[in-house]
C-alpha cells in the first residue's frame, strides 16, 4: 500500500500515490512533500503531507484535499436483497462515539453512557451510497472518534486521522474494495510566498484476524505512538 492523496487546484484535480520523501510539483510554484512510516510488523502505513509555496506570488486556491484517498482492497461479499438485514460479513464502517458535553454526566445517563460506544454501518454498493462521517463542535474527539474499522468478509483495515480539529472521512463500497477519503473537514485556501503547511496524518493497518484486530491495534499504538516511560536518569 502507498500513500495516496487527492485535491483540486486551481481548476484541475489531483492524484498521487507516493513513497516516503517522494516530491510532487505542480504549476506556480507548489510542491507536495509526502513523508510515510511503514511499520511492517504491524502491516501498518502512516503518512502526512507537507505543501510548500515556492513562488513569489500567492498560489491558486486548494480545495477539496483529501490527504487520504485509497481504494482498500477487500473480498466483497453479495449483497442481501432489498428489505432484507445485512448479514455477517458485508462490507461495513464500525465506528466510535467521542465525547459528549460534560453536563449530561449529571443530566442525562443515557446520553452520558453512549460515550465511546461502537456502531455498525453497512455499506451499500449502490451509486450515491457513501457514508461521510465528522466530528462536532472544533474538538477531534468530539461527538465522534477519529478512529474507523473497515472491514468485509473478516479482514479489514483500522484508520485513524491525526488532527486536532475537525476532521472528515467518506466510505464507499465498490466492486473490488472499499474506498477510503479522509481529510481537513473544510479546506479552501492559497498559500502566500514562501508558506509551508501539513495536512492530516493517517495511520492504516491491515488485519487477517478479526478476533485479534484491536489487540494488533493497541500493540502498534503502545509502541510506536505512546509516550514512553523512562527507567533510569539521563
Amino acid at each position: 500500500m502507498k500513500a495516496n492523496y487527492s485535491f483540486n487546484y486551481g481548476k484541475k484535480n489531483y492524484t498521487f500515490s507516493a513513497k516516503n520523501g517522494e516530491v510532487h510539483e505542480l504549476e506556480h510554484g507548489i510542491v507536495v512533500t509526502t513523508v510515510a512510516k511503514e511499520y511492517k510488523e504491524f502491516d501498518a502505513l502512516e503518512w502526512v503531507l507537507h505543501l510548500t509555496n515556492f513562488s513569489e506570488e500567492n498560489s491558486g486556491v486548494i480545495s477539496d484535499l483529501y490527504d487520504c484517498d485509497v481504494l482498500l482492497p477487500l473480498a466483497m461479499p453479495s449483497q442481501s436483497k432489498a428489505g432484507y438485514r445485512p448479514t455477517k460479513g458485508n462490507a461495513c464502517v464500525i465506528t466510535m462515539n467521542g465525547m459528549v458535553p460534560g453536563r449530561f454526566y449529571w443530566e442525562n445517563d443515557k446520553v452520558s453512557a453512549t460515550e465511546y460506544g461502537l456502531n455498525l454501518e453497512y455499506l451499500d454498493k449502490a451509486p450515491n451510497k457513501t457514508k461521510i462521517f465528522s466530528n462536532v463542535g472544533g474538538r477531534s474527539s468530539e461527538g465522534m472518534m477519529p478512529f474507523f474499522d473497515v472491514t468485509a468478509g473478516g479482514k479489514g483495515y483500522l484508520v485513524a486521522i491525526g488532527w486536532s480539529g475537525s476532521w472528515k472521512a467518506e466510505f464507499t463500497a465498490c466492486e473490488d474494495g472499499i474506498l477510503v477519503k479522509t481529510g481537513l473537514k473544510y479546506t479552501q485556501f492559497y498559500l502566500k510566498p514562501g508558506e509551508t503547511i501539513r495536512t492530516s496524518s493517517v495511520l492504516i493497518m491491515k488485519y487477517e484476524n478479526e478476533e485479534e484486530k484491536y489487540n494488533q491495534f493497541r500493540r502498534l499504538i503502545r509502541t510506536h505512538f505512546s509516550h514512553k516511560k523512562y527507567t533510569e536518569r539521563e
